[in-house]
């Protein structure tokens, strides 16, 4: 039972870091979305 309890907490690290990693993807794509959508504002009205 043991060894069964320590795979699973292998398991749920992995899910843990994999989570962490793709939130902060997600965070840097949102990032890239809104500066490209203010650079392009930019170019067109204040240019």
């Amino acid at each position: 039972m043991n060894e069964n309890n320590n795979v699973l907490n292998e398991q749920l690290d992995i899910l843990v870091k994999l989570e962490k990693h793709a939130l902060r993807t997600r965070d840097n794509v949102g990032m890239i979305w809104l500066t490209l959508i203010v650079y392009i504002v930019y170019i067109e009205f204040f240019k």
